[in-house]
């Protein structure tokens, strides 16, 4: 939690250190292909550690409002059932998170309550790389409402590392790898941390190829793309289960 604390001080001396030093290059081609996902796709993740950890799967479009690009991302759990809405802005030096909605059960009219997460950090993804890398941070807090008295608080702290290459589909892809904290703090009439180190590798011309979470000595989750689809094929894997 200090590491986590100390992101606002952290991140002010990176940004002296930035403006006085001008050798930079742009890794915008890392991220997800914006122009290419106006029709959308979904990316399917596979866990690489542990068989018993479900696959999921993540919607991308982009959107395009007035003189504004956004790319709204979908996150769909193994049973096929939406957990969360983000909506990203796509500005001149990165991604900012402009919108974040979770979706709790609302078991007794067996529909999903769309809730609200208040954005107190959006910095997602920077399209200029400096030397040294910036931290960019994304801080966001929400109380659900079957327990309005618990607040829960995520904070992740994301700064490249190096270059490095990743196998998808038995085609080699140039990538950056990026060191990752995140926290989460589960507060009600005191804090519940969980503070834990991560990986993130991001494909030119994909995207987010690869992750893994250190959450716990005991406990980590390790996943990379399966593969990369439209919707209708998705539907198809959806109506299957059903008939299964």
């Amino acid at each position: 939690m200090t590491h986590i604390k100390n992101t606002a001080f952290a991140l002010f001396v990176l940004v002296l250190f930035t403006f006085c030093n001008n050798d930079h290059r742009n890794i915008k081609e890392y991220y997800f292909p914006i122009e290419e996902l106006k029709d959308g796709k979904v990316y399917e993740y596979q866990s690489i550690s542990d068989e018993r950890n479900p696959p999921f799967y993540w919607y991308y479009q982009t959107l395009e409002q007035q003189k504004s690009t956004f790319l709204i991302g979908t996150y769909y759990g193994p049973d096929f059932t939406q957990y969360q809405l983000i909506q990203e802005e796509m500005v001149s030096n990165g991604m900012l998170l402009d919108n974040f909605y979770w979706f709790e059960p609302d078991t007794l009219n067996n529909k999903q309550i769309q809730v609200p997460a208040n954005i107190e950090s959006g910095s997602v993804f920077g399209f200029e790389l400096y030397d040294p890398p910036t931290v960019l941070v994304s801080s966001i807090n929400w109380r659900m409402p079957s327990d309005t008295l618990t607040k829960m608080t995520f904070i992740r702290n994301r700064q490249y590392d190096k270059d490095t290459t990743y196998s998808y589909q038995n085609q080699t892809y140039d990538c950056v790898k990026f060191y990752v904290r995140e926290l989460i703090d589960n507060e009600n009439e005191g804090h519940l941390e969980q503070e834990y180190e991560a990986t993130e590798i991001y494909a030119k011309g994909i995207g987010l190829i690869y992750f893994r979470k250190d959450i716990a000595k005991d406990f980590k989750m390790e996943y990379e793309l399966k593969d990369i689809y439209d919707m209708k094929e998705f539907e198809k894997k959806f109506q299957i289960s059903l008939e299964k």
